[in-house]
């Protein structure tokens, strides 16, 4: 079955929809209002045989129909700090299919600094710090923690990324329903983005096959070795041989 995580699919999410199921066949995804959804996770609720998240990473399938809110996770070592969790969030989206003239926002511009980047927050004016990359169906991008981002519109994303529910929004209103977010409550929030913000991370489009195995990316082909993610079982020691009697 799909589960959705309560992302819709428009920069105002009060116009989209968020479901706790939905059918793992068709081609056709609705909410209750007859508006698309946005995000699925692949898992299984087959009886007996049902998936469980654990420690290893996530997958998504996110259709950016409309722009994506721009947000950020926090790297590892601030989630550690600031949120008390064990890691945050680094993820990689490949494109599977992009309308002609699609776009994402991947991290800042360079020379851009907590108090540029505050401003242009406040004024909801993401195109005067963020770098508005093209993107096309093949391509793939690494976007470590702490990068601020977003796609869309008309862009098809498969996403894989560390198991987290670490986020900060810039957004003036909540994901889950479209309601405004309080004055008080929404500067807060920018404080805690501009606190997790990593002003280095400036990532690229590459195509698939020539993603380079440096920053964290670490080259794993299915079945082949132990993921990089597990740490692999110790030997298991064997019984000693006794002779019979």
């Amino acid at each position: 079955a799909h589960g959705l995580d309560h992302l819709d699919d428009t920069a105002d999410p009060g116009r989209g929809d968020t479901v706790a199921d939905v059918g793992l066949q068709g081609a056709e995804v609705e909410g209750p209002s007859g508006r698309p959804v946005a995000e699925t996770w692949e898992v299984s609720d087959v009886d007996g045989d049902a998936s469980t998240v654990l420690d290893g990473p996530l997958a998504k399938f996110i259709d950016g129909s409309r722009p994506l809110p721009v947000h950020l996770r926090a790297d590892d070592s601030t989630a550690r700090r600031l949120e008390g969790e064990p890691h945050g969030k680094t993820e990689a989206w490949h494109i599977l299919d992009a309308a002609p003239g699609a776009t994402a926002l991947v991290g800042t511009r360079p020379g851009v600094d907590r108090d540029t980047l505050h401003r242009a927050l406040l004024a909801q004016d993401f195109d005067a710090v963020m770098r508005r990359l093209p993107g096309r169906a093949g391509q793939t991008v690494h976007v470590p923690g702490g990068t601020l981002h977003s796609f869309g519109p008309g862009t098809l994303v498969y996403e894989i990324e560390q198991t987290s529910d670490i986020q900060q929004h810039a957004m003036r209103t909540r994901m889950e329903d479209g309601s405004p977010v309080p004055e008080p409550e929404w500067h807060d929030n920018l404080a805690r983005l501009l606190d997790a913000w990593r002003p280095g991370p400036r990532p690229e489009f590459h195509s698939a096959t020539d993603i380079r195995s440096d920053g964290g990316v670490v080259r794993w082909t299915a079945g082949t070795t132990t993921p990089p993610w597990r740490t692999p079982s110790p030997p298991r020691r064997s019984s000693p041989t006794r002779e019979p009697r």
